[in-house]
């Protein structure tokens, strides 16, 4: 289980090293007459700093030698 989880975080921590960012849509509700709705949609940026994405990385990598070195 420690080392699947240690993959995870090697792949979750290598990809925000290179992509560095993630994107969405956000739909929201401005207002609401009856039937009559209005809705806007704003796209949301998020930064991922590297401090923590090599963070990640480092804490999968300590899980996965943690998981060999516990096996013996």
């Amino acid at each position: 289980m420690i080392k699947i989880i240690g993959l995870i975080c090697i792949v979750l921590g290598s990809a925000a090293l290179i992509y560095g960012h993630f994107s969405y849509t956000k739909e929201e509700t401005a207002f609401e007459i009856g039937s009559l709705e209005a809705k806007f949609q704003s796209k949301e940026k998020v930064v991922i700093p590297p401090v923590v994405a090599g963070g990640v990385l480092a804490v999968g990598v300590g899980l996965l030698v943690f998981g060999a070195l516990k096996k013996k």
